[in-house]
């Protein structure tokens, strides 16, 4: 039996025996900056990041309007209950792998016996347990980045977006606002008659 003080180690095992993520099999298309945009970096949008990438999409950008994680999401800002309403043991960003599960992190951390000792999840180590997943997963997210409006281009579709942190080529911006280039119009074949497009989490 190995023992190890690395709180992630079982979490580490998993990915390594999973393999490598697939590379990306989108095809590069003239004009487009990204395949997918996913406006909102919580939990759902961490999710869908991570599954996209798993199925081999990549150039997939996460947005958020909040100023930092910190303020991101509603478990510490909005929400006000002190434990989540669904049973502890529901489905959640684990994808079906047991060692990214709100479970394994905790027990990982507090011990099986406390685990077991809760009825439902605390709001705010559900909280850290979404941080944990991102910085884990190693999944981006542009904070202080609005969308603003969505205008269809043709197969596409042109993401208008405001904030603080936007590196965009001078000939895409726009009065009052910052534009981004475009990604693929759900619906629109990519490759293989594979289909995707924007998403969004809330």
């Amino acid at each position: 039996m190995t023992t190890t003080t690395d709180l992630d180690f079982a979490a580490r095992e998993a990915l390594r025996l999973l393999g490598p993520d697939p590379e990306n099999w989108v095809s590069d298309r003239a004009d487009i900056d990204h395949n997918v945009t996913i406006v909102g970096g919580s939990g759902s949008g961490s999710t869908f990041a991570f599954a996209l990438r798993r199925a081999g999409i990549g150039r997939v950008t996460v947005i958020d309007e909040a100023l930092d994680e910190a303020h991101a999401g509603v478990w510490l800002t909005r929400a006000r209950m002190k434990k989540l309403r669904t049973p502890k043991n529901l489905l959640g960003p684990e994808l079906g792998i047991p060692a990214l599960s709100f479970q394994a992190w905790y027990e990982a951390r507090h011990g099986v016996e406390a685990y077991t000792a809760i009825d439902r999840i605390p709001r705010v180590a559900w909280a850290e347990y979404l941080s944990w997943y991102r910085h884990f997963l190693g999944i981006p997210v542009r904070y202080q980045t609005k969308l603003v409006r969505i205008e269809p281009d043709a197969d596409f579709f042109r993401l208008h977006l405001t904030g603080l942190k936007q590196k965009l080529s001078p000939n895409k911006a726009q009065t009052g606002f910052v534009s981004s280039k475009y990604v693929p119009v759900q619906g629109q074949p990519i490759k293989k008659s594979k289909r995707h497009g924007c998403s969004k989490s809330l």
